[in-house]
């Protein structure tokens, strides 16, 4: 049985002004440091989808991760990221 995964949103800052998007170069850099911690990422426009095992996520967080709040940046990401966070899933069905 394999252990439960949460995805999470990783937003990458730009070199240059803060409506463009991260250089490919960069969203590598930051996508690397990520799968090294058994995460796995896909490129978006400004930043990363990625997925990982609950306790690989906690290790790179430093805490427990909860939906819709922001998690702590990495001090090896400081400069780099500007925002990781873990989507609510949506409710089809509300008492």
């Amino acid at each position: 049985m394999s252990e439960d995964v949460l995805d999470f949103d990783v937003l990458v800052l730009s070199e240059g002004e803060a409506l463009e998007p991260p250089s490919p170069e960069r969203l590598e850099e930051v996508r690397r440091w990520f799968e090294t911690r058994d995460a796995r990422c896909e490129p978006t426009t400004f930043g990363l989808a990625c997925r990982a095992p609950i306790s690989k996520l906690t290790e790179i967080v430093g805490g427990p991760p909860e939906a819709g709040v922001e998690l702590p940046i990495p001090d090896e990401l400081a400069g780099l990221v500007t925002q990781i966070s873990i989507p609510k899933r949506p409710t089809f069905f509300s008492p």
